[in-house]
């Protein structure tokens, strides 16, 4: 059964690596706090719930490829936040970010770890901007 977790993840891996080939062209962003940053043209609610389930149903796995446990979600009209972190390493987490430009646009931030990895953060903006 740990096998099959892997190879799915080895899998989920390589086609989101595949995604992000086309990032440049997301207009994705960074910054010095080691954010991951763009404009999504989805409402708030539905870029919420889509990172809420990516997080919840492990297609966001950790730096380490481990699961995430939510350890803060907030949201309102305006904007939501969601940290999870894994429970083997606090220094291992993704926060994401979410403000209400408008009714259909929703500005994203996606930061892994402390120093924010570009990688994994343009990968799972990618998961979000598909669905």
């Amino acid at each position: 059964m740990k096998n099959i977790k892997l190879n799915f993840r080895l899998l989920i891996l390589v086609v989101l690596m595949a995604m992000v080939s086309a990032c440049a062209t997301n207009n994705i962003r960074y910054n010095n706090q080691g954010y991951s940053t763009v404009d999504v043209h989805k409402s708030l609610n539905d870029v919420y719930s889509e990172a809420l389930r990516l997080i919840e149903s492990d297609q966001a796995p950790s730096l380490a490829g481990e699961s995430y446990a939510i350890n803060t979600n907030q949201k309102n009209e305006q904007k939501a936040l969601i940290l999870a972190v894994n429970d083997n390493d606090p220094n291992d987490f993704i926060e994401v970010v979410m403000k209400r430009v408008s009714q259909s646009t929703t500005n994203l931030a996606v930061k892994y770890g402390k120093q924010g990895n570009s990688l994994k953060s343009a990968t799972f903006i990618s998961m979000i901007q598909e669905k």
